[in-house]
């Protein structure tokens, strides 16, 4: 690791660099202090889309190794090890035994079916000897984490935050038929996402408005994706349904939708959402407490309405845009103020 006269070392731990919150939230931290400190990334895993990304903007990523870590034992430059995911986590015992101050994100929710996962043992465990400070990025996510068993003693929450400005563009990125009604979600497939629940209301909001058009965006949502194809024609949806895949230009996406949906069981903050609503497209979640959190009484909670009930909700605020009110609590979450806090934080451990 090559180092730079008089900036402190910020190496970013973290499992791979997928396209997921955790991993953008990392990316936009090196963007906006890159100049201020040198950065590292270190993976468990070298592969995801953001590791083109991370090089091209001249960071080195380097798989964990031990050679590396001894080269930091040897060092007398500062360093602070900021880890972002659980497998991560627990990788980060290793920069503690060389004497590197630790600071772990928490990107996650978790739901009540997962207490008992390993990874979430063994890293509550570990919370209250490894990390100096745990960033929770919402007081839900930090409730769930502590009841699950981690430290409350050592934990600060700070928000997300985006960039406003990536947002406020109107132009539409894809070639569409404006005559339909747009729906889509922004999720990569995975259980917790339930797009089995998306496809069921997609289906009934079809019946209601046979204009509608729906796009299913991120990891995995793509031809290869067996059983996401599956659960399509399932539904019979094969006609009327986009998968798009991983994307990675989302501002230029969202003007594009009449509405931006999530049928997930839960999150632990919700970007996409923010995003939308910067972007003036309308958004609707079906139960998630975290919405309750960022945006008070304008909640875009359905509840837990009969999917028929949630369809229609679809298509009624698929035809406007979001509450001015909505549009304030979006702009709250700024990535200066995130950028601000984390920087706070690591002045605070590199004296």
């Amino acid at each position: 690791m090559q180092e730079v006269e008089n900036k402190i070392r910020v190496v970013h731990l973290v499992t791979a660099l997928e396209s997921g919150g955790a991993e953008k939230v990392l990316f936009d931290t090196i963007c906006h202090t890159r100049y201020e400190y040198d950065h590292q990334v270190v993976v468990l895993s070298k592969k995801g889309a953001y590791l083109e990304k991370i090089l091209n903007i001249g960071v080195t990523v380097e798989t964990i190794t031990f050679k590396l870590l001894f080269s930091l034992l040897l060092s007398k430059k500062k360093c602070i090890v900021h880890s972002y995911l659980y497998h991560s986590h627990m990788a980060s015992l290793l920069f503690k035994l060389v004497g590197c101050p630790v600071i772990w994100s928490i990107h996650s929710s978790i739901l009540t079916s997962t207490f008992i996962n390993y990874k979430l043992k063994i890293t509550a465990l570990l919370s209250y000897a490894v990390p100096r400070k745990i960033i929770f990025v919402s007081r839900l996510s930090q409730q769930q984490h502590v009841q699950c068993g981690f430290t409350k003693k050592k934990s600060v929450v700070i928000y997300n935050g985006v960039d406003s400005r990536l947002f406020n563009n109107k132009a539409c990125g894809l070639h569409m038929d404006r005559r339909n009604v747009s729906i889509a979600m922004i999720a990569r497939f995975h259980p917790i996402k339930d797009h089995e629940r998306f496809l069921s209301i997609a289906a009934i909001a079809l019946r209601m408005n046979p204009s509608c058009c729906f796009y299913l965006i991120g990891k995995d949502n793509d031809n290869s994706n067996r059983e996401l194809l599956s659960l399509i024609r399932k539904y019979n949806l094969v006609e009327r349904v986009k998968l798009l895949g991983e994307v990675d230009k989302i501002p230029e996406l969202l003007p594009c939708f009449d509405l931006l949906v999530s049928t997930s069981k839960s999150e632990s903050f919700g970007l996409t959402i923010v995003e939308a609503i910067l972007s003036n497209t309308n958004i609707s979640t079906v139960n998630l407490a975290i919405m309750d959190e960022l945006f008070g009484s304008y909640s875009p909670n359905t509840g837990e309405l009969a999917d028929e009930d949630i369809a229609q909700i679809w298509l009624e605020r698929s035809k406007v845009k979001p509450e001015a009110a909505l549009t304030r609590y979006a702009k709250k979450y700024s990535i200066n103020e995130m950028i601000k806090s984390y920087q706070s934080i690591y002045k605070g451990y590199s004296k």
